[in-house]
């Protein structure tokens, strides 16, 4: 978990190896750090300070999914269309690492 240069925060889910859970994973976290907000903050506030966690934007919170193979399960695909996270794949090795902005948390 981080947070981004808007103050959004973000879950990234990783998995070496081609694995459909790597989603079910990754929207199970998000609906747990939407659940515990306050746990997120105080944490922001401990590893980043006050004025970090007074400025989280919960109006955007990512999700990325990073797999060697992303396979999308037949019950998530109708949906993908309709949750409020954004919802990445890349190839494993293939794409150079993301910049984040901030720090891990």
């Amino acid at each position: 978990m981080t947070i981004d240069e808007n103050g959004s925060p973000v879950i990234i889910e990783y998995k070496r190896t081609s694995s459909e859970n790597v989603i079910n994973q990754g929207l199970f976290y998000l609906d747990w750090l939407m659940d515990h907000r306050g746990d997120f903050e105080v944490l922001v506030m401990k590893t980043l300070g006050t004025e970090a966690a007074n400025t989280i934007d919960w109006t955007a919170p990512r999700l990325i999914c990073i797999a060697a193979d992303l396979v999308i399960p037949p019950f998530l695909a109708g949906c993908m269309r309709r949750i409020h996270a954004t919802i990445f794949s890349f190839w494993a090795g293939v794409m150079p690492p993301m910049p984040m902005f901030g720090r891990s948390l």
